[in-house]
């Protein structure tokens, strides 16, 4: 399933309809790109590539108007109404409004190459801020009805705090997305908590017979300068760790396997057929642990970006 969203977020990343994507591209004509929302709990696509294509919005329990979504989800006509509305105003102005596009966007762009730093986020700034613009048009059209209104002004003060507020959290949103792909990749996080708490002794990892007397109490064997871990189980513990940094893990288990493996962290077992994360090893019984080279895991913890 991530890999399927990683390739989609890619073709539409690319500007590359799922149409498009098709061997023979026959429909490329009248199927256009178009935007994506892919809800996907914690976790998000993997490769820092793909996450430079997205913008993030991270949904907590205190940070929505539970009120206001029931009344939406009990009357819906409500958004297509709004909908309805908006065309009706912009449809007969379109001249205007796709003038004012092209005035406003150089400028939000140029605004945004002081804030962001991955320049991919630049234009999704200036667009969501072209649309807040337009959006407000509307709304104070509408509230003002019929008397014109020129997109060129600022809202009106009813509506001022409300502006200040959408373009404020435009600006939030493209900077979280930013250092969601930027700033600490998954294999530095896994890196730096794993240490972190095996240091403060908050996750065992013991001798051979130390973990094949008390596997609960452990987390993973040492054998012959490698440590041998339960992969769900320090997974859990290092998705925990990030959560109670006010943060969300940025990768699924088995993809993370997979950067780590790539990062010379974990060896793989690799045969014709296919690549296992875990090693089975006499004392684990029937079970797999991840064979992971400590020394490698230091170094990233202590490099971490």
């Amino acid at each position: 399933m991530e890999a399927s969203l990683e390739q989609i977020i890619c073709f539409v990343g690319d500007g590359i309809a799922k149409s498009r994507a098709t061997p023979t591209m026959e429909r490329q004509p009248e199927q256009r790109p178009q935007g994506m929302i892919a809800i996907t709990g914690e976790d998000s696509s993997g490769s820092h590539s793909s996450l430079l294509r997205c913008l993030f919005v991270q949904v907590m329990k205190d940070s929505y108007d539970k009120e206001l979504l029931s009344s939406l989800q009990r009357h819906p006509n409500l958004w297509t109404e709004y909908i309805a509305c908006f065309v009706e105003t912009v449809g007969p102005r379109a001249r205007e409004v796709i003038q004012y596009i092209q005035d406003r966007f150089p400028v939000y762009r140029s605004e945004a190459d002081d804030l962001l730093d991955a320049k991919r986020y630049i234009d999704a700034y200036a667009t969501l801020k072209v649309v807040s613009d337009i959006m407000f048009y509307v709304m104070k059209t509408i509230a003002v009805a019929p008397m014109p209104v020129d997109i060129n002004e600022p809202p009106d003060q009813a509506l001022a705090d409300l502006y200040e507020l959408v373009n404020h959290e435009i600006f939030a949103v493209c900077k979280y997305s930013e250092r969601k792909a930027t700033v600490e990749a998954p294999v530095h996080i896994f890196a730096r908590i794993v240490c972190d708490l095996y240091q403060k002794d908050e996750i065992l990892i013991g001798s051979i017979d130390e973990y094949k007397a008390d596997p609960k109490k452990y987390i993973g064997a040492k054998k012959d300068g490698y440590w041998y871990l339960r992969p769900k189980d320090i997974y859990r513990v290092v998705k925990e760790a990030y959560t109670h940094e006010g943060k969300v893990f940025p990768k699924t288990e088995r993809a993370l396997w997979g950067d780590l493996a790539a990062a010379g962290v974990l060896h793989p077992v690799v045969s014709e057929t296919r690549t296992e994360y875990g090693t089975k090893v006499s004392f684990a019984g029937r079970s797999r642990l991840l064979e992971i080279d400590p020394d490698r895991l230091q170094d990233l913890a202590d490099n971490a970006v």
